[in-house]
């Protein structure tokens, strides 16, 4: 009886998760290559740890593919750099 409780509210979330990606989106399709411009700044850090924790959860194919291009390149920006893959992957 609580499914459908619990169904409304993951529905709920996805909902609001898509309206901040889509913002994060025109800000990089705006500006760039950063959130804030020319120079990463603590936003990008903040999102990186997002988007780390939403590819841990195999939600990329929801939230990386044609309709957010530019975050799918911010993203591929931010997992080239020598500190992203220093903390994350060794």
């Amino acid at each position: 009886t609580r499914l459908p409780a619990v169904r409304r509210l993951i529905g709920a979330s996805r909902a609001h998760l898509e309206r901040h990606l889509d913002g994060v989106e025109t800000a990089l399709a705006s500006g760039g290559p950063w959130l804030l411009g020319e120079q990463r700044s603590l936003a990008d850090i903040s999102w990186a740890v997002i988007l780390e924790r939403l590819r841990e959860a195999d939600w990329f194919e929801v939230i990386l593919d044609q309709r957010r291009p530019a975050l799918c390149a911010y993203w591929q920006r931010t997992t080239d750099l020598p500190s992203y893959r220093t903390a994350m992957l060794e």
